[in-house]
């Protein structure tokens, strides 16, 4: 690929004209300056994610950043819905089960040595690849501006936090698809874990959260399904703050002053009608946090996890009764 072509790439993906610039699924930007002219330095362009991960990620600090969307030692194209991401087979294979696949059934003879992946967006696969080479991926808006309401360019501040959780949410949860689908355990790991420190936010509504956890049931298959217990695991915590039982290191929070009985909140019922095993797991981890938590904070301990591989990258988590500690 031609400095000309990694120029093309760039500009492509800033402006991907089947993606509403208002969906969260637009971003991330590549760079956030101009776009490069034919005779640029392609490394002034690279995205900001490249710094973000070489400050948290062990991988991306080795050589093998330096490979990522380089045309250098590229014998493979991936190819998403015109836009061609050079990539190195060494690299795809040792990360993925999918892509090991392919080379051994015979892409390894293709001439063109091509992989057509028509089925995702050009920003996930950016994503998929940003995980490969890099050992991250961001799920945060790069640009703002991009972001519109009623109120004006930037909207208010709860807007803004409604948008950065659905985008956040967006992302993950495709990271976490992704994962299974490619045979990338790590990449699944990852992207639940993200979203469970998103929805550690302070900012997060119930009302958003609710949302959030309904289409984390919808999504996602399996009993003890990871990205389904963190949904779990956080409502359990806001009920407590919300209404806390009997629970001696829960207080009620200034943000929700009145008094909360979620057993007449219809929205908080119709997920447990539609879903018995979230009913039950949230009656189980509100118990613990009643009965077995120790901590003198207002945030409990975090319960004994276990985590466990399920499927191709999907994973399960087991919780457990010790108190914590």
């Amino acid at each position: 690929m031609s400095i000309h072509d990694q120029g093309s790439l760039i500009m492509h993906m800033q402006g991907d004209s089947d993606i509403d610039p208002d969906d969260p699924i637009f971003e991330p930007h590549l760079p956030d300056s101009r776009p490069p002219s034919p005779s640029s330095d392609f490394s002034k362009y690279i995205p900001q994610i490249l710094t973000d991960c070489l400050e948290s990620s062990a991988i991306a600090s080795t050589g093998l950043a330096k490979l990522f969307l380089k045309s250098e030692f590229s014998d493979v194209k991936i190819v998403c819905k015109g836009v061609v991401f050079p990539a190195h087979w060494l690299v795809l294979r040792s990360q993925s089960t999918f892509f090991e696949l392919l080379f051994k059934g015979g892409y390894k003879e293709n001439e063109e040595n091509v992989v057509r992946l028509q089925e995702e967006t050009p920003k996930m696969i950016f994503r998929l690849l940003s995980y490969i080479y890099l050992g991250s991926y961001k799920d945060y808006p790069t640009d703002h501006s991009k972001y519109r309401t009623i109120h004006g360019m930037y909207g208010n501040y709860r807007e803004q936090r409604a948008f950065h959780f659905r985008y956040s949410r967006t992302v993950n949860f495709s990271m976490y698809r992704l994962a299974d689908k490619f045979g990338i355990p790590g990449l699944g790991r990852l992207a639940f874990e993200k979203h469970e420190e998103v929805l550690k936010d302070i900012d997060i509504t119930y009302d958003m959260l609710l949302l959030s956890t309904k289409h984390a049931y919808e999504s996602f298959e399996g009993r003890f399904d990871a990205m389904r217990l963190i949904h779990m695991e956080a409502i359990a915590l806001m009920l407590e703050r919300m209404a806390p039982s009997s629970s001696p290191y829960f207080e009620r929070s200034p943000t929700y002053p009145h008094i909360y009985n979620p057993q007449e909140d219809w929205r908080l019922a119709s997920l447990m009608v539609a879903y018995p095993e979230f009913s039950f797991d949230l009656h189980c981890h509100r118990t613990w946090i009643q009965h077995c938590n120790n901590s003198v904070m207002d945030i409990p301990n975090k319960r004994p996890t276990n985590y466990v591989q399920r499927g191709m990258g999907f994973w399960d988590i087991k919780f457990g009764w010790a108190v914590g500690k």
